[in-house]
């Protein structure tokens, strides 16, 4: 029953959920990360017809991040914007209809890619006759569909050789790898992931070198554990964390590249009520590098009831809030 619970939030309420953030470093191409921006809250229920009607594609930076936005003449569709990771310029890329923009990470620009979510039919539909598709688009705008399934969720490697989808097989959840456009390398049920099937798990992150992938088990908010797939051998190793205060996913950063992870112990709060009364508080919240192969760990720094927001600039460089500020600051381990 534990297991049906987890199934339903993660299908209709997929975008509440926010993985930790992976690392930037030098030798990565491209930003895997979506934006999302003055989304119309209907979007993603409204049908459209089966063939989109998109523009023609501008060119494409080699790193970039995604811009989702309504598009200006019709809301029904989506403009695709790219926001250079050097120059912060944006350009439009595409616009696209059944865009499932409210998706917390709908789109990514991989290796000269487009991945993006689409969701086709009504999810409220008394017959339950939707989906969501995952597409690839090139540079030139060519388009393909790659696979279906409700409650999608992907993470493309860093060489868009391999792609790591999640989604809803009935009650249970089923995790594949893909090799684009559609051969189905391996499949992992539920039970292969989490035993206990108290958790639910969440992609997150490849490393550099696109040969292992990493995602998270969680319960609620809270991460219990991560989990490191080798695509060479498909063996699966778990790693237990539920000892550590990672309470809320946007406190923490995972660097795929040395397993190590940057977290702190800021609560998990859900009202503005509340993160006014923590703030009030002025309780000491500390920021944690934490290995997760050599299980050491280090506390960075200590802030006075703020959050951290930390991000990995690289593997020995983490930027975080400034205590003592409102900017940015950064710590380097040794």
């Amino acid at each position: 029953m534990k297991r049906i619970l987890w199934v339903v939030p993660l299908i209709l309420g997929m975008f509440f959920i926010t993985s930790c953030s992976a690392p930037s470093p030098a030798n990565h191409q491209v930003t895997v990360e979506t934006t999302v921006e003055n989304v119309s809250p209907n979007a993603a229920q409204t049908s459209s017809p089966s063939e989109p009607t998109e523009s023609a594609p501008a060119s494409a930076p080699e790193s970039a991040r995604v811009v989702l936005l309504p598009n200006a003449q019709n809301e029904q569709k989506t403009d695709v914007l790219l926001r250079n990771a050097q120059t912060g310029a944006e350009s439009l890329f595409l616009t696209l209809e059944q865009v499932y923009r409210e998706h917390y990470h709908a789109a990514e620009f991989n290796n000269q890619y487009l991945f993006i979510i689409k969701r086709i039919g009504d999810v409220n539909s008394a017959d339950g006759d939707w989906t969501d598709e995952l597409w690839r688009y090139d540079r030139q705008g060519s388009g393909e569909k790659l696979f279906a399934g409700k409650g999608l969720d992907f993470r493309a490697a860093p060489d868009g050789q391999m792609i790591a989808l999640q989604y809803a097989a009935g009650f249970d959840l089923k995790m594949v790898f893909l090799k684009p456009p559609s051969e189905v390398v391996k499949e992992f049920d539920l039970s292969q992931l989490d035993e206990s099937g108290a958790n639910y798990p969440s992609p997150e992150t490849w490393n550099a070198q696109s040969g292992q992938f990493w995602g998270a088990l969680r319960a609620g908010p809270k991460i219990t554990a991560y989990f490191r797939i080798n695509t060479d051998s498909w063996e699966v190793a778990k790693i237990d964390v539920s000892s550590l205060p990672i309470n809320t996913s946007g406190e923490c950063a995972l660097n795929s590249d040395t397993g190590k992870l940057a977290f702190s112990d800021y609560p998990a709060i859900f009202d503005a009520d509340s993160h006014q009364q923590f703030a009030d508080s002025q309780k000491p919240v500390n920021l944690f590098v934490f290995d997760l192969n050599g299980q050491a760990s280090q506390t960075i720094a200590t802030s006075q009831a703020k959050e951290f927001k930390p991000a990995w600039l690289d593997d020995k460089t983490v930027e975080f809030n400034d205590p003592n500020s409102s900017g940015r600051t950064t710590f380097i381990l040794n």
